[in-house]
């Protein structure tokens, strides 16, 4: 697959060139992410975020026909969604904003924020944030529409530090969050 993507990238410097605009970015500055669907996970697509615009693949195991989508500060522009992903169980997919945030603690992580309006055997938003990766080898995804969890709220996959549990009068208030949790996935 890298040797794909290396002749891939070639290609397109190389039809700019002749004069064939198909879309340009560097290799280097390119991150990757995959965003799964439905409780099977039989389905991804990937989002390349190049230095001005975000490609998503709609066929996540090639990298072949990307949409493009322009880029207002590192966000959707107000009012444009990437329209409905179909998974062939019946339920759509609606990607209705992402933004992107930069974070250095605990350690530097590049992230999208993805809001998706999910239409089938129920209709709910969900979001997630999803850290984007150097390569399409080692990518992170965000799962939408997966078997879900509770558990405690968290930052970085760990219950903030100071948390006690407390009983009487004033008893600790202790928020949970009911998602599709996978550490492993960054999801």
């Amino acid at each position: 697959m890298r040797r794909i993507v290396i002749m891939l990238c070639t290609g397109i410097a190389l039809a700019s060139t002749v004069g064939v605009v198909i879309h340009q970015f560097s290799r280097d500055s390119t991150k990757y992410c995959r965003i799964r669907f439905g409780t099977a996970t039989s389905h991804d697509v990937v989002l390349a975020r190049t230095s001005d615009s975000l490609l998503l693949f709609r066929s996540g195991d090639t990298m072949s026909t990307p949409e493009r989508y322009s880029l207002d500060d590192g966000s959707l522009p107000a009012g444009v969604t990437i329209p409905r992903i179909e998974v062939g169980n019946g339920t759509s997919y609606t990607i209705t904003s992402i933004s992107e945030y930069e974070d250095d603690e605990p350690a530097h992580r590049h992230a999208l924020i993805l809001h998706t309006k999910i239409d089938g055997h129920a209709s709910f938003t969900q979001y997630c944030d999803v850290e984007l990766s150097g390569s399409m080898h080692d990518t992170k995804y965000a799962h939408f529409d997966g078997p879900l969890t509770i558990g405690p709220v968290t930052i970085n996959w760990e219950i903030p530090t100071g948390t006690k549990f407390i009983i009487g009068d004033e008893p600790t208030d202790i928020r949970a969050s009911v998602a599709t949790l996978d550490k492993t996935g960054g999801c």
